[in-house]
């Protein structure tokens, strides 16, 4: 997983993105804050999206996942401890990138720079345009039709497959997500389609919104 982070009407907005490995399957959501606890609940929301819980999250070295890097000998991390308690209730091992290493976590970094080139600057700008600046259900309503109906069905260069279909092979080697599910999601208003430019119709994204669900 990785963090995104935006200047929106003057104010700060982070992209909490978590990448499957193996499908390459997209989980976006945007928050005001990066603190521990809404990293803790962005989790949840996630596992709950993918299906499951894959057998190891890999992260960087933000202060909220590691308090200090080989503090029990080489590779034994002391871990914060949201996050070593999550990982104890899911099932799942934090692992963490080499420092000054970024292709480590290549596959999720690559999708920060996606998400924002193919939704999040192309929306707000188009809002911009009509004098409105979205709120945070509102953005996460978009990038959710935006998630089903483009990142996880395009097909992906590297796997020649698109992700919705490989995640439900990935979904047989993950843990079961058995977790307490938030009581309140972002997003209750409405969905609607985007009028900026993508690369299918709307009547195309019906038919996939219904092949997926």
């Amino acid at each position: 997983m990785d963090w995104g982070e935006y200047r929106l009407s003057g104010r700060r907005v982070y992209a909490f993105l978590g990448v499957l490995g193996f499908s390459r399957w997209l989980y976006l959501e945007y928050v005001d804050s990066m603190q521990a606890d809404t990293l803790i609940d962005c989790h949840r929301r996630m596992f709950a999206a993918f299906g499951g819980v894959p057998h190891e999250v890999l992260y960087d070295n933000m202060k909220t996942v590691v308090i200090h890097r080989n503090a029990y000998g080489c590779g034994r991390h002391r871990f914060h401890d949201g996050i070593w308690n999550l990982a104890r209730e899911c099932g799942f091992r934090p692992r963490l990138c080499q420092p000054y290493r970024p292709r480590t976590k290549g596959k999720v970094e690559r999708m920060v720079q996606y998400a924002a080139d193919n939704f999040f600057h192309p929306f707000v700008t188009r809002l911009a345009m009509e004098g409105r600046v979205p709120d945070l259900d509102e953005l996460n309503a978009e990038a959710r039709l935006w998630s089903q109906g483009v990142a996880n069905v395009r097909i992906h260069a590297s796997t020649q497959e698109r992700p919705v279909d490989r995640l439900k092979r990935e979904q047989t080697a993950m843990n079961p997500y058995t977790g307490p599910q938030p009581a309140a999601e972002h997003g209750s208003r409405p969905l609607h389609y985007p009028r900026y430019p993508l690369q299918r119709s709307p009547r195309e994204y019906d038919a996939i919104l219904r092949e997926v669900a």
